[in-house]
């Protein structure tokens, strides 16, 4: 508990390392997230979209993305493991020991 939270690739492709947040969509990340990390999103893969507005006035279209591609293996998300996250991440031998 209380590690930043770091997410390891799940393979190299073309692009680069393919980053996959997985199956939780409230960690995907959204266009500019991705870039800010150096990475890029997979469009043609899982997304989520939001459109917020009315047809009156237009609408922001807001796409979150489960994966990106990055020159790294490893991408930090931020943030640190909650009690929950840390047990189940030790359970699953995702989180390297010190």
């Amino acid at each position: 508990m209380g590690k930043e939270k770091v997410e390891s690739s799940a393979g190299k492709v073309r692009e680069g390392y393919l980053i996959d947040l997985g199956d939780d969509n409230s960690v995907w990340m959204d266009g500019p997230e991705w870039r800010d990390r150096g990475c890029k999103p997979v469009t043609k893969g899982q997304s989520r979209t939001t459109r917020i507005g009315d047809p009156w006035n237009g609408f922001l279209k807001l796409e979150w993305f489960r994966q990106g591609t990055c020159s790294k293996s490893e991408l930090k998300l931020g943030g640190t493991y909650s009690l929950g996250e840390a047990k189940n991440a030790c359970e699953l031998k995702a989180i390297e020991e010190d």
